[in-house]
């Protein structure tokens, strides 16, 4: 299944077509149809960013199939040196993330930035990846409710301390809009909630979360 992540945001069902995004888009109550007039297929009312991520997840295992969600704002998608060939597609990316799924690999992810100076060509066991995309198959862990903020942090921590890896795939360079486009966790991201989310991380994970000297309000996964 690919679950579009979403919220206030059905002016971007074009957009997301255009870079070759096709899949269930999961929304806030009482959005649907404004996704549906603005072109979408398939549209299914699931609540917050939280709650959508675990109906995804949920809908996407009991079926027996793996999950890959992507935020609504996908702009680009790209490997590292691919200098001016084609834009990637989506469908390159879920079969490449598909072939490191194990018995004890259960989530495949890309690094948070798309600055090809941090890119890589070695697959990352032990490192954050960013919720904008991945490709999770069938596993207990859910999305922590309590979390309104940085909640792949956690989501990424909880497979790493239950089955002791991850796979990271540095040479995707998948670029997103993020905070500059109004919707989405824009709406709420405050100050304050970044650092009640990082309290409940600092909680979960103790020192496998450490601050980010370079940013505020941000932090770093350091796995120990």
């Amino acid at each position: 299944m690919i679950a579009i992540i979403s919220a206030g945001r059905p002016a971007n069902v074009k957009a997301m077509s255009d870079v070759g995004w096709q899949g269930t888009w999961f929304v806030p109550y009482g959005e649907g149809d404004a996704y549906l007039d603005a072109g979408a297929s398939d549209v299914i009312e699931s609540g917050n960013l939280i709650d959508s991520r675990n109906v995804a997840l949920d809908m996407a295992f009991d079926q027996g199939d793996v999950c890959v969600q992507v935020s609504d704002d996908c702009t680009k998608m790209r490997r590292l040196h691919q200098g001016e060939a084609p834009a990637a597609l989506p469908g390159e990316f879920v079969a490449e993330a598909l072939d490191h799924i194990t018995a004890n690999c259960r989530l495949v992810g890309i690094a948070p930035t798309d600055n090809a100076f941090y890119g890589g060509e070695k697959v990352k066991r032990q490192h954050f990846c960013v919720g904008d995309l991945f490709v999770a198959a069938p596993s207990p862990i859910r999305f922590d409710r309590r979390l309104r903020l940085k909640e792949d942090y956690d989501y990424t921590a909880q497979h790493i301390y239950r089955y002791g890896e991850v796979a990271r795939l540095d040479w995707w360079l998948v670029s997103f809009t993020h905070r500059t486009n109004a919707g989405g966790v824009v709406q709420y991201r405050t100050a304050e909630v970044e650092q009640e989310s990082i309290a409940v991380l600092r909680e979960k994970w103790g020192n496998w979360i450490q601050p980010n000297s370079r940013r505020d309000n941000e932090v770093l996964l350091r796995v120990r």
